[in-house]
């Protein structure tokens, strides 16, 4: 599983790789309800499928397909129309009539911000500022409430996308004399950057962000670790990943 969304009464889970499809089930029962659309070159089908966001004002759910396409339909499955993007996208979300995307052309911006009709906004981040070492992140951007998170692969900024577009930094990440200045970047081969990292604190892959606390998943000498910051306090605590206990069945969790 690529992706899960809770909306409503239901649940919309992508998978990309082996299921190959956005597959709706009931949130309470656990019943399978629908598949959003289906497979082959024909109107309204995929032949491979990105990311998707929900709509809930308009009641639709838009497909990035191919990365080069997005597929609206009703949030029952119903193919209502598709449009082809300007750019190539590895990841999108939609929020208050405007779509963001992330594009890994080198020679362009990473962050891409349209209208509902797919005319470019705004763009942000050259990726050209990576050299040879761009990476792709499964995660860039995380719906949260009425904003976005943004994040990009090893910069220690974390940035909030509010209801109209705006882009700031909502946090900094301090990982103090292990970090990688994110300036040194482009000068380094892929193996430089590589060694680089299995000494370093480095790498947010994926973060929450709630009215209490933050969490963020990075990597210390190769190592996954949780770093939970407290509002109320705040303080942050960090742990290893492999430290952490499930409840129910009093085993590590798995990464």
């Amino acid at each position: 599983m690529n992706k899960i969304v809770y909306n409503d009464n239901s649940i919309y889970i992508l998978d990309k790789k082996y299921a190959l499809g956005i597959y709706v089930f009931n949130s309470l029962s656990g019943e399978f309800i629908t598949k959003i659309g289906r497979f082959g070159n024909g109107p309204g089908e995929y032949t491979e499928i990105y990311d998707f966001s929900i709509d809930n004002i308009n009641q639709r759910i838009y497909v990035l397909c191919e990365r080069k396409r997005v597929i609206t339909y009703s949030l029952s499955g119903d193919f209502i129309e598709e449009k082809t993007l300007a750019f190539y996208a590895t990841a999108m979300e939609y929020l208050n009539n405007r779509f963001y995307f992330i594009n890994d052309n080198m020679k362009e911006d990473n962050l891409f911000i349209t209208d509902r009709n797919y005319k470019t906004i705004s763009s942000h981040f050259p990726n050209k500022q990576y050299g040879v070492n761009y990476r792709i992140l499964e995660y860039p951007l995380i719906k949260q409430s009425n904003e976005l998170i943004y994040h990009r692969f090893l910069d220690n900024n974390i940035y909030k996308i509010d209801s109209i577009g705006n882009v700031n930094i909502l946090y900094h990440v301090d990982f103090g004399n292990k970090n990688i200045p994110f300036n040194e970047i482009k000068k380094l081969s892929n193996n430089e950057l590589k060694q680089k990292m299995s000494t370093s604190r480095c790498h947010i892959k994926y973060i929450i962000n709630s009215k209490e606390y933050s969490i963020i998943l990075y990597f210390d000498n190769n190592t996954p670790c949780l770093s939970i910051y407290n509002k109320a306090n705040n303080k942050a605590e960090s742990y290893p990943y492999n430290l952490l206990k499930d409840d129910l069945q009093e085993i590590n969790s798995l990464y």
